[in-house]
């Protein structure tokens, strides 16, 4: 009988790729922001930059899609433009 493999988080695998691969966490967060910054400052609801897809609420990038692909629930209750930076 074999047996269910058991569930890992975000945060476990955040944690792991920092603590064992050596991403720089942090780094990887400030790129990011650096990408958006324009679409943040202009307040838009994406921004896509280098065919990567960065959905922002609230001022905040909640993940990032390949930039032919949406997240459903991003933007449903408020549409602002998005950029391409």
């Amino acid at each position: 009988m074999s047996k269910k493999l058991p569930k890992v988080s975000d945060h476990a695998v955040i944690r792991y790729l920092e603590r064992s691969q050596g991403v720089d966490i942090e780094g990887v967060r400030s790129e990011i922001a650096k990408k958006a910054k324009n679409g943040l400052e202009q307040d838009a609801t994406a921004v896509i930059v280098d065919g990567l897809r960065y959905p922002i609420v609230d001022g905040v990038i909640t993940t990032v899609l390949c930039q032919n692909r949406t997240a459903n629930h991003i933007g449903k209750l408020r549409r602002k433009p998005e950029i391409d930076a």
